[in-house]
């Protein structure tokens, strides 16, 4: 486990607060976000998180938060459907 810093203003801020325990295990990361911001980062350093602040709702995680049965991020999705 580690816990995730989100960036303030963010969706990941929005839906998770400032910070979250995350159930990632880093054998595999997004090393290069493209044209997506990073919004959340690991203890390590690791991007956990990623937007595209130019779209209504587009919001990424490297965790899975559906294993710890967090519907946060769910809940987030289907209400900005």
């Amino acid at each position: 486990m580690y816990t995730s810093l989100f960036a303030p203003g963010s969706i990941a801020a929005t839906v998770f607060g400032p910070q979250a325990e995350v159930n990632s295990y880093h054998h595999q990361a997004v090393s290069d976000p493209g044209k997506l911001t990073v919004t959340g980062r690991a203890d390590d350093g690791v991007i956990e998180a990623v937007e595209d602040p130019g779209r209504r709702f587009v919001f990424g995680v490297q965790w899975h938060p559906e294993t710890a049965g967090d519907v946060r991020p769910f809940r987030a999705l289907v209400e900005a459907a």
